[in-house]
């Protein structure tokens, strides 16, 4: 008879777990989820060089970040990265870019573009900022000859994952980005496919300049996320344009992104890379929206097709 009872409270004791199990949504045991939202600062970028900084709010950090135009003239990337809180805008992004170390929160997204005519272009810039994450930066700095081309790539700590990146010059002169993006353990663009874990921050620049100019590459790192890759392969013709859009998945939120070309860096021209909300228009992405597409746009000055990959990192929220 005891022993009927005890089989009876096991059941019960079963039986309870099991609702209480389903009573809780898929995502309370799918890890932690993202709280970050866009801050958008919209600017005109008037013919040469010129940038804007959109902040987080006081306690919260950067994630991510990224530059979008909505001009039709060309308009051409040539810094865009995350800045600690050691000065506030106006700044010159050559000392912001010296200040900010291995280990600092960024609470600022810095972007500057190259417009060649005379008609002022509206852009965007862009920074995805998080109450919650721990997630801190990662620099390395570089330097390029003059009329050449660079690489680099930042690697995060071990056990750690690349949520955001980019990179700024030390100086502005006319610089142009050419891919900045997110790729997997293997460092490689073609491995680097949806549901990667990205922990490594790829980035090309071409430096125009007859000088060598100095430049820093940023990684921004956590160590609690649970972020995945999604990616979106497309391919542009020999001296012809293109764009391409890859959206996380349903219940998941932009907390970064990014665009790299397959293969060595090619001689392109990035026109913009950054996050959009539900309605997919860069107009319409502001202040407190959720990312949920990651879009970019590239010029390819080749006479070859090339290939590239525009990749959001993507998490639950």
């Amino acid at each position: 008879m005891a022993r009927q009872s005890l089989s009876a409270l096991f059941r019960m004791v079963a039986g309870i777990g099991l609702v209480a199990a389903l009573a809780f949504p898929a995502s309370a045991f799918a890890g932690p989820s993202s709280d970050a939202v866009v801050v958008a600062t919209p600017f005109a970028a008037k013919l040469g060089l010129s940038g804007a900084y959109a902040q987080c709010p006081a306690g919260q950090r950067v994630v991510g970040g990224g530059v979008l135009h909505t001009a039709s003239q060309q308009i051409y990337v040539g810094g865009s990265g995350p800045l600690d809180s050691t000065t506030s805008p106006p700044i010159n992004p050559t000392t912001a870019a010296q200040s900010t170390v291995n280990g600092d929160v960024a609470t600022q997204w810095y972007a500057g573009v190259s417009n060649p005519v005379s008609d002022p272009a509206a852009v965007k810039t862009f920074a995805l900022c998080s109450a919650s994450s721990d997630a801190t930066v990662r620099v390395a700095s570089f330097s390029i000859a003059g009329r050449s081309t660079g690489v680099i790539t930042v690697k995060c700590p071990t056990g750690q994952r690349a949520l955001g990146g980019g990179v700024i010059q030390y100086s502005w002169p006319d610089n142009r980005i050419l891919a900045s993006g997110p790729l997997d353990s293997s460092g490689q663009l073609s491995n680097t496919t949806d549901g990667d874990v990205a922990t490594k921050w790829y980035s090309a620049v071409h430096n125009w300049p007859n000088h060598t100019v100095q430049f820093k590459a940023f990684a921004i790192c956590s160590a609690d996320s649970q972020a995945t890759i999604q990616a979106t392969p497309f391919s542009v013709a020999g001296n012809a344009t293109g764009d391409a859009r890859v959206r996380c998945p349903d219940g998941q939120r932009i907390v970064g992104g990014g665009i790299v070309q397959g293969g060595p860096a090619k001689f392109i021209g990035l026109r913009d890379s950054g996050p959009l909300d539900d309605t997919g228009l860069a107009a319409n992405t502001d202040d407190g929206d959720l990312g949920r597409h990651w879009y970019a746009t590239v010029e390819n000055r080749n006479p070859y097709k090339v290939n590239f990959k525009v990749l959001a990192v993507c998490e639950l929220g």
